[in-house]
């Protein structure tokens, strides 16, 4: 989207009685794919009733996106 009208400073937002994930177009590259995965988190937390500290999806996000970053080449063969 190009901004997040509610919440315009907001990096990414997940609707659950949507299923929506809405991410803003300025981002770079990295920076959507982070905040893809936290979204990602967030519908994971409201789909199978999983209770997470926001702090920890931080950390869940960062360690996917080393992973991915680390094994791209895998990925795309």
């Amino acid at each position: 989207v190009k901004r997040i009208r509610k919440f315009p400073n907001t990096l990414g937002l997940f609707y659950p009685n949507r299923l929506e994930i809405l991410i803003p177009k300025n981002q770079s590259p990295d920076e959507t794919l982070k905040t893809l995965l936290h979204e990602v988190y967030h519908g994971f937390e409201y789909e199978y009733d999983i209770k997470n500290a926001h702090k920890d999806i931080y950390k869940l996000e960062e360690a996917y996106f080393d992973f991915i970053c680390a094994n791209s080449e895998a990925f795309y063969k």
